[in-house]
């Protein structure tokens, strides 16, 4: 399971999944929650891309962020959440799926009615994470395909949801 760019960063996303009996209704599953985590990501690079334009960008970016992703990482949501798809699709599965235990659907649906405080809360941690974990000087697109920086957080989430 490693990727270490861009055409092979979806692997790690489907090697989650792999962790389950695959089916026909897994797959599609699977293709919904990429789907929903790229709308998110979608509708963060319309903020970012208006943000010159308009009066408050950070109240602008917390409609969608929320209070608390801005307020400890205004500096660099930026650049971690137009690069993030591939990585939060597969640490919200492995967290939601594989962690809690709790059916994907639920998930789906909670994105589909527009909470995205998973999201957030996992752009959070991830943030948190490598500022006190992992201080190299790794540009966030190189910190977001490595296959170490998945599984050391994905461990770090083990930890937190026990």
């Amino acid at each position: 399971m490693h990727f270490t760019n861009r055409k092979n960063a979806p692997l790690l996303f489907s090697t989650r999944i792999g962790t389950l009996p695959l089916t026909a209704e897994k797959v599609i599953a699977s293709h919904r929650l990429s789907a929903l985590v790229n709308e998110y990501v979608k509708q963060f690079k319309t903020r970012k891309r208006r943000k010159e334009n308009v009066e408050n960008w950070k109240a602008d970016y917390q409609t969608l962020l929320g209070e608390s992703l801005i307020k400890k990482h205004w500096g660099v949501v930026d650049q971690v959440v137009p690069q993030s798809a591939i990585f939060l699709s597969a640490i919200v599965f492995d967290e939601w799926v594989n962690i809690l235990k709790k059916p994907l659907d639920d998930l789906l649906a909670q994105l589909e009615d527009k909470d995205y405080t998973i999201l957030n809360t996992k752009i959070e941690q991830l943030i948190d994470f490598v500022k006190e974990k992992d201080k190299e000087a790794k540009s966030w697109p190189t910190l977001l395909k490595s296959q170490a920086l998945f599984e050391n957080v994905s461990s770090f989430l083990r930890g937190v949801a026990a």
